[in-house]
């Protein structure tokens, strides 16, 4: 008897914290909610850094290297219109990753969104999808050209 009274009341205490930490994650999600400038709907490619994507082979000095000056890494670097500077902080919903603009593309204009990928056959099964596209922070970097 003493034992299940014990039981039962581990049982209590353990669903009030997990009351306890599913209301924190609740408010924390609404507190959260609208911590961007601005959103809108994107089309969402992705790239890779070889020849499909850049032109670059693994033997050019430049190879993997954005216009921004960085090494391209895979669920950070992504290339946006020049509206948006480097640096800028971006959210892309599907993606748990915050991403930093560090790159351009001649066919990134407005309101694509070129993603990167260190495999070519990852960046080849994303594909070209509309997503909402969340603006987290404006960044202060400056393009060379123009």
């Amino acid at each position: 008897k003493k034992l299940k009274e014990s039981e039962e009341r581990l049982r209590q205490r353990y669903n009030e914290e997990i009351r306890g930490i599913e209301e924190r994650i609740k408010k924390m999600k609404e507190k959260y909610k609208n911590n961007y400038i601005y959103s809108f709907e994107g089309v969402v490619t992705a790239y890779s850094p070889y020849e499909e994507s850049t032109g670059k082979s693994p033997n050019n000095p430049d190879f993997k290297v954005t216009a921004s000056g960085v090494i391209a890494t895979q669920g950070c670097t992504i290339a946006m219109d020049k509206r948006f500077p480097f640096g800028t902080l971006v959210k892309i919903e599907g993606f748990n990753e915050v991403f930093r603009v560090e790159d351009r593309g001649f066919k990134i204009k407005e309101n694509r969104v070129d993603v990167y990928f260190e495999d070519v056959d990852d960046a080849v099964k994303f594909g070209k999808q509309k997503r909402k596209i969340y603006v987290i922070k404006l960044g202060k970097g400056i393009d060379k050209h123009n």
